[in-house]
Formats: C-alpha cells, sequence, structure tokens
C-alpha cells in the first residue's frame, strides 16, 4: 500500500535531476527507506536496524554509531538533523496541490527509497521508536530529506563514492571494492577473494576484518600492483593495468602464482588452520590470527610476497610465449621454503630473531620492506 507524504517540494535541477524536497518521521523509516547493501547482514532484532537489499554499495551499518546518534537526539531533541539523500528509483509519484502550484504537493511513495547518505542519521532515529525513555513528540520528530526522482544504480553508486570518498567513515577498501571493475587490479583482486581456485577464497572482505578474514580488499588490491612492477611493466612489457587484452591472463598469473606459494610454504601456510570457519567467531581450537606461529599470512607477509612476485615473474619470463614458466617459479619457492634465513624471516620474532634482523620487529611498511629484503636477497643466491 502507498505511504504519502504531504507538503513535498518538487525542484527540477538544469542538469536535469529532479529533486523532492520533504520530511519524513522516524515512524515513516522503515516503510520508506532501505539500505542498498553489499552484502546482508545478520541480525537478532530486525525492528532495530533499516531494511537491507544486498547487491548494493552500502557498507554494513555500524550499530554503535546509531546507539550514539539515538542518544543525542535524546540529549538535544532540538539539534539539527542534516537532510538525509535518498533515491526514489522512479517509485515515488508527485501530486501538486493546483496547478497555480505545480512545484508543491505530495508523493506516493509506490516503493521504498534507497538511501544514497545518511543510513547511520536514520538507523539512529528509528532506535527512538524503541526506547521507553522517548516522548512520542520525539518519535514523531521531522527528518528532512532531499529525494532523487529517477537515477540508475551506476549513477547511484557513483553518487554514493563522490560523498563519501573524503569522509572518514567510509573505510577505502570498500571504495576500492565498489570500483573493482575500473581497473585490473581491482579485477585481479576480486579473483582472489571470490575465485573458487583462490587459496585466499573467503578471507578477504570488503570492508571488515572479520576473525575470518586475512586481509581487506584495498590491501588486496595494493598486492596486486606490487606483483606486477617495473620488472614486469617495463622489462617484460607486461603491463595489463594499461593493455586490456592482458587482463584475463594478468589474472591467471595471480592466482597461479598464489597457488605456487600455497603448496612451496606449506608449514608456513599451516596457519590458516588456526583460521575460524568463514562467518565464524574464533574459539580455543581456532585462535585466528593473533595465534600465528609465522608471518606470511599476515599482511606484511601477504605483501611481501606479492613484491616477490614481480622478481619471480620477471626471472621465469619466456618471451617466445609471452609468460612465465610456472614449473619454474615453483622451483625457487621450494628453494626458498628451505633457507635458513628465510625461515627466520617468516617466523613470528621472538628475542633471537629480533637479535638476528631488528627490523622484523615492525609492522607497515617497514615490516614489509624487512621480510622482503631477506626473501630477494636468499633468492639472488639460488641457482637452478
Amino acid at each position: 500500500m502507498p505511504v504519502e507524504l504531504k507538503n513535498v517540494l518538487k525542484v527540477v535541477d538544469p542538469c536535469g535531476l529532479t529533486y523532492f524536497l520533504g520530511t519524513l518521521t522516524p515512524k515513516d523509516i522503515r516503510r520508506l527507506t532501505f539500505v542498498p547493501v553489499v552484502n546482508l547482514t545478520e541480525r537478532k532484532d530486525s525492528t532495530l536496524f533499516l531494511i537491507e537489499k544486498p547487491g548494493g554499495y552500502q557498507r554494513t551499518g555500524d550499530s554503535r554509531r546509531m546507539d550514539v546518534i539515538r542518544d543525542f537526539v535524546k540529549r538535544r531533541p532540538d539539534c539539527l538533523i542534516p537532510p538525509v539523500v535518498l533515491s526514489a528509483r522512479g517509485k515515488w509519484e508527485f501530486t501538486p496541490i493546483s496547478k497555480q502550484y505545480e512545484r508543491f504537493g505530495s508523493i506516493q511513495a509506490q516503493e521504498v527509497a534507497a538511501i544514497i547518505d545518511g543510513q547511520h542519521r536514520l538507523g539512529g532515529l528509528l532506535r527512538l521508536l524503541n526506547d521507553d525513555e522517548v516522548e512520542e513528540n520525539l518519535k514523531s520528530r521531522p527528518i528532512p530529506f532531499m529525494t532523487v526522482e529517477d537515477m540508475d544504480e551506476d549513477r547511484e553508486r557513483q553518487e554514493f563514492v563522490d560523498i563519501n570518498y573524503n569522509q572518514q567513515g567510509v573505510k577505502k577498501s570498500l571504495i576500492h571494492y565498489l570500483n573493482r571493475e575500473d581497473n585490473f587490479y581491482g579485477k585481479a583482486a576480486t579473483a582472489l577473494m571470490e575465485d573458487e581456485e583462490s587459496p585466499f577464497k573467503g578471507r578477504i572482505d570488503s570492508e571488515t576484518r572479520h576473525p575470518w578474514t586475512l586481509i581487506l580488499f584495498g590491501a588486496a588490491k595494493e598486492c596486486v600492483d606490487e606483483m606486477f612492477g617495473k620488472n614486469m611493466r617495463r622489462s617484460r612489457k607486461f603491463n595489463p593495468e594499461v593493455d586490456k587484452s592482458l587482463e584475463e591472463q594478468g589474472i591467471e598469473f595471480v592466482l597461479e602464482y598464489w597457488r605456487a606459494v600455497q603448496d612451496c610454504f606449506p608449514e608456513q601456510w599451516s596457519d590458516i588452520d588456526l583460521m575460524p570457519a568463514l562467518r565464524e567467531k574464533t574459539s580455543k581450537d581456532k585462535p585466528g590470527r593473533s595465534k600465528f606461529k609465522y608471518r606470511l599470512l599476515e599482511e606484511t607477509g601477504i605483501r611481501a610476497f606479492s613484491r616477490l612476485a614481480d622478481n619471480l615473474l620477471h626471472r621465469a619470463w619466456h618471451d617466445a610465449i609471452r609468460q612465465p614458466s610456472f614449473d619454474t617459479i615453483r622451483r625457487y619457492l621450494t628453494e626458498l621454503a628451505t633457507r635458513d634465513n628465510v625461515k627466520k624471516a617468516l617466523t613470528k620474532p621472538d628475542e633471537a630473531i629480533l637479535k638476528w634482523d631488528p627490523e622484523l620487529r615492525y609492522a607497515g611498511k617497514a615490516g614489509v620492506t624487512a621480510i622482503y629484503d631477506h626473501l630477494a636477497s636468499e633468492l639472488e643466491l639460488i641457482t637452478l
């Protein structure tokens, strides 16, 4: 059944967009809006959360942020609430009050509108309804909205990115994930995240580092970038970011390389057995990343091996067929796995290891460089 909104102003933008400006109340939120999320979230009490629909572009709402907004409005019932931005997707029908005042009238909302900006505001205000301490007049407080009449989902997604890119509340990893089809690195990182033959399948997340997650999508994308460094781009003239015809082949190189690392470093890769199953919490038997014995599956290790890939792909390259020999790469990796210095560099540092190389104490870029330097140095000593 359609929901009616009165006292709505219709504005036609010279650039071609049509807006509806008006207000809704906390009681209207679930009847009029939804969040187009990347993935649905399991909720115990759905009445406390906005309606979600999968396959979209929004991150999952942060319950704590919603509580903060609810509590703030309770303390400051006269606070200013910035307008939320919605997309009606052509499902809201405007009726003017008269021909004389054709820009002012009412809306018949046939379906819920997508929330482009303001899900935490709406989520927090929705929670006022279930709060016994909140007076009835606050549960009916007007919430200003700006609704775009008809916008396709690709444009919605781009507007979401434009609005949120420089805001702290939206993680850059989600932005990278939303733009994953725009470049080779995003497509290859998606393959690492989703391909059935990827050793990282299910262990990369678009925005949240869950107990079962190894790295975020943004880091995976940067790792792919490292794999095709100056050796591959300049010396071998293999740059799938520039030459789109090389994308499919480049993605296969990425997947094949990480399968080789998994197979050739079984002891260090065994840390994966400490990770909980997908969508499960940590436990005594599956304590997760904090109990890793080695650094290979830590983000620093993954980044170091990604940087090493540029060397290995280059060394094993055959110009005649324009691709590397992965048999050769596996032989290099197998030999590296036997080297004492490599074993020490990949072991979680204790006093003895830090005395051997104090730089291994670091995470971040310094930690990546410390691990990579040992890998690269030992690689130089290997003759096949």
